[in-house]
This record gives structure tokens, sequence and C-alpha cells, in this order.
């Protein structure tokens, strides 16, 4: 951690480290030198089991994700609060999970509900590339052996509300049926609404 004496800059960088099954760096710099917040965040991690990673210092009974992750992140911001922090928000976020659950249970509901709570997938991959604050995904894909989502919308991620149209491919005893879902509003009770009688 360094922390000049004659400015209001706080910077780390962490060297490859191992954390939750995997490896990580990157570096992060705060500056409040001119009165306003600054802050750059850059770092990848191979291997990290996700659902650790993101809920990092909390107990979860299920992750809202799990499994063996690849990500890369680059992020940048200028405000004069959090809540400015997070509207002011630009970056890219790249992500690859193997092996994993998706644990959102009114989304695995809603689009795959012989499912039950818990969708465990092969792989889940996608790039959000974020402006203002709105993290857009063209190539969301989950796939698992006989069942494929595809998603492409955005995330608020200064109120935490989706607006994602999910394409869903999957076996119908043996013909593969193709239906559309929409997936919106707030994270903390969102709806998945068929569309176009699907």
């Amino acid at each position: 951690i360094e922390r000049p004496a004659s400015t209001q800059r706080i910077q780390l960088a962490l060297a490859e480290t191992e954390i939750y099954g995997g490896i990580m760096r990157g570096s992060f710099a705060l500056d409040v030198s001119e009165g306003m917040r600054a802050m750059s965040i850059e770092g990848r991690a191979v291997g990290a089991q996700i659902g650790k990673l993101l809920g990092a210092g909390e107990v979860q009974a299920m992750p809202a994700l799990s499994g063996r992750s690849t990500s890369e992140v680059s992020l940048f911001s200028v405000g004069g609060t959090p809540q400015e922090l997070m509207q002011a928000l630009t970056g890219r976020v790249e992500v690859i999970v193997q092996d994993g659950d998706l644990g959102i249970s009114e989304l695995v509901k809603g689009l795959v509900p012989e499912a039950g709570k818990v969708l465990p997938f092969k792989t889940l991959n996608g790039t959000f590339n974020i402006a203002q604050g709105v993290a857009v995904c063209e190539d969301l894909i989950l796939l698992d052996g006989k069942l494929s989502l595809v998603g492409q919308g955005q995330i608020d991620l200064a109120n935490w509300t989706i607006d994602l149209d999910v394409g869903r491919l999957g076996l119908e005893g043996d013909s593969r049926i193709f239906k559309k879902y929409h997936v919106s509003g707030p994270a903390s009770d969102m709806k998945v609404k068929p569309i176009n009688g699907s």
C-alpha cells in the first residue's frame, strides 16, 4: 500500500496472489486531491471460486453464482460520493465461469422451472462494457449440455435494475425448442416474462 504524505492518494498493488483456489493480481487507486474522488481498478483472476470472490467477507448459504472463474476488470470513475462514483463508472468486465451453479432462484424459476432453485452449468461467459454506470452485455451465454441460454441487455449498477432479453434453446422430448424471455426490474425483485407466447 502506498499513500504519499503530500497528497490524498491511496494506491494498492496486488502482486500475483493465491485467492479462493485461484490466482489474482491487480491494482487499485483512489485520489481525492482535487476535492472529488477518482477511482481506478485493474485486475485479473484465474481459477478463483467466483461465489467466494463476489461475496468476500459474507457468509452465504447459496451464492448467486458459483464455479471456477477467469475474469478481467478495468474500471474508472469520478464522483463526490459512493453513489456518484457508481453512476459515473466506466470500463469493461470480462468473465468466464466453469462447472458452476446459478443460484438466483427468481431467474432460474422463470427461465428453467424444471431445474428448481439452482441451475448447474458447464460454462457461463460474458463481456460487460460499462459507461455512465450502465453495464451492457451483448454476449452472455450459459451452456449445460442439453440447455443453452443466450442473453443481451443491460444492468444499471447505480440502482441495480436489470433489462435483459434471454433466449432459451432446450430439448422437449426429441425436439429442440427455442423460447424468448424478458428479465426486468430491480435485482431484489426481478421479473421473468415470456416474449411472443414463448
